[in-house]
Parts: C-alpha cells; structure tokens; sequence
C-alpha cells in the first residue's frame, strides 16, 4: 500500500521470507535494480523456484507493475486460490492414505483366502499352481500384479 513498484514491494518482503525463496527473491530484486529488465527478471524468479502457484503468483504481479493494476486484489484472488489448492491437496493426501489401508486390507483378505485353499487340496494350492504350466502363468501374473500394487501404494501422493 506505500508503493507502486513491485520492486519495491518485493524488496520490503524477501527479509520474511524462508529460504529459498528468500535468496530468489534478493536475486531478482538486485537483477531488477541493476539491468532494468523486470520481465526477464521475473522470469528467472519463476524459474528458479520452480512451483506452479509460486509461478502464477509471480507472473500475476508482473503484469500488475507493467499495466499499473491493484496489487492487493490480485494478491487476495492468488491468496484463495492457494489456499483451495492446499486444501484440495489435504483431501488427495487423505484419499491416497484411505487407499492404502484398503489396499492392506485385500492384501490381508487374499492372505486369508490363500490359507483357506491350502487345506482345501491333498498338496496344498502352491504345489497344484507349481506343478503345471497354467500354474506357474497364474503366479508369475500374481506376483506382479503384488509388485505393481506395492509400487503404486508407495507412490500413490507423488
């Protein structure tokens, strides 16, 4: 509210600001001091961070200080979007929990099942499955249908 300039403004900001963003943001105020060229130096902010609100939050203020628009409701507008994107971020990181315990659960489930068959047979079901061709077919696809699940739900918020 004290000033017009986005260099400025940015140089009031970057001593609360956590690294790294912190030594960006001092970068880009000093490139922006120096040569003149807030575009270019707000795009290497852009890039130097590498996060796609940070990104948006950046190129959204560039274009306020190049058309003179209202910092503050552009600032407020990104405030609600990020604060959406981390609450949607919390329901994925919930669901993708949820899914592990169900992936757990059928892990446990095929368990108990296994169990049940192997007394079901004289043998027993792993060498009725070894003994034959079809067998060893059902428990390689098994085997990595485990692998890919196991990958899966240790990848499953990333």
């Amino acid at each position: 509210k004290t000033s017009d300039d986005i260099v400025s403004i940015m140089e009031n900001t970057w001593l609360y600001l956590g690294e790294p963003l912190r030594s960006s943001v001092r970068n880009c105020c000093a490139e922006c001091r120096t040569s003149g060229d807030t575009v270019a130096a707000f795009k290497r902010l852009e890039l130097s961070v590498r996060h796609p609100k940070f990104s948006e939050l950046v190129r959204n203020l560039e274009l306020c200080s190049r058309y003179n628009a209202d910092y503050s409701s552009v600032i407020r507008k990104n405030r609600e979007l990020i604060e959406n994107y981390l609450a949607q971020k919390q329901i994925r990181k919930q669901m993708a929990n949820n899914s592990r315990l169900n992936i757990l659960i059928l892990y446990a489930g095929a368990g108990v099942v296994i169990k049940l068959l192997e007394g079901i047979g004289e043998n027993g079901i792993f060498k009725m499955l070894t003994g034959s061709l079809t067998g060893n077919i059902i428990l390689i696809i098994t085997f990595a249908v485990i692998l890919y699940s196991a990958k899966k739900m240790l990848t499953l918020t990333k």
